[in-house]
């Protein structure tokens, strides 16, 4: 990598690139909501592990994805894989979930024009975004048409989920948005949730969602740099 390239990286996504070989950290983004605006000095980065938040929406996701990788390839993904942010840092900024302009909105503007800029830059295969607010910024920040936030129920994100995930013989799009669910999963819908993504009274919105994630990440062209390496001998 010459120092212009890794320097142009580095500017536009904000992260140091590896100078060891192929950088992967630009190939899957993880996008969340918001800092908890309680925890906002105190948490480190977005979806700071220490939050039990990160825990009851991604890592079970996590989990299961990890499972299938391990069944269908005997590895284990790496986690810097993934560049982990969140739409907006501060909730205050967040338009009105029934608000279709948001151009009135100069931080939330701004936060977009470069959200949009490390898209167009990184160019990651795979966008997971946590919640109706992420999915629909994520959306408007790669060009598609501006939704209002409260369109994305529990079944339409779900249909879009499915949409995402589904195995075709066409060139997947990238970037490949794929819509999980935030606080519904963990509060008092979590079973509506569940409902919603699998159609079954019984199913596992996590293992459903971790395992068809996984299938597309397998399926991809050859990514020998996404993978857990085993320790030297």
């Amino acid at each position: 990598m010459t120092g212009e390239v890794q320097s142009t990286l580095e500017n536009a996504c904000g992260v140091t690139a590896s100078t060891g070989g192929t950088t992967h950290w630009n190939r899957f983004w993880l996008v969340g909501d918001s800092v908890p605006l309680a925890w906002r000095h105190k948490l480190k980065g977005a979806l700071d592990p220490r939050h039990p938040t990160r825990h009851s929406i991604w890592t079970p996701v996590w989990d299961a994805m990890q499972h299938a990788f391990f069944v269908h390839k005997g590895r284990r993904l790496n986690s810097t894989a993934f560049w982990v942010i969140n739409a907006v840092e501060s909730p205050t900024i967040k338009p009105s979930p029934s608000a279709r302009v948001w151009d009135r909105l100069s931080a939330l503007s701004k936060r977009q024009e470069d959200i949009r800029i490390k898209l167009s830059a990184s160019q990651p295969l795979i966008v997971i975004t946590l919640g109706q607010f992420a999915f629909e910024f994520i959306r408007r920040a790669a060009g598609m048409p501006a939704e209002r936030v409260d369109h994305w129920s529990k079944s339409r994100l779900a249909f879009e989920f499915h949409k995402a995930t589904a195995e075709t013989k066409e060139p997947m799009r990238t970037p490949l948005i794929v819509p999980l669910l935030h606080a519904t999963i963990s509060r008092g819908q979590f079973l509506d949730a569940h409902r919603a993504y699998t159609c079954n009274e019984e199913g596992n919105y996590f293992e459903m969602a971790g395992t068809r994630i996984a299938a597309v990440i397998i399926r991809l062209p050859h990514l020998p740099d996404i993978w857990m390496a085993p320790p030297l001998e």
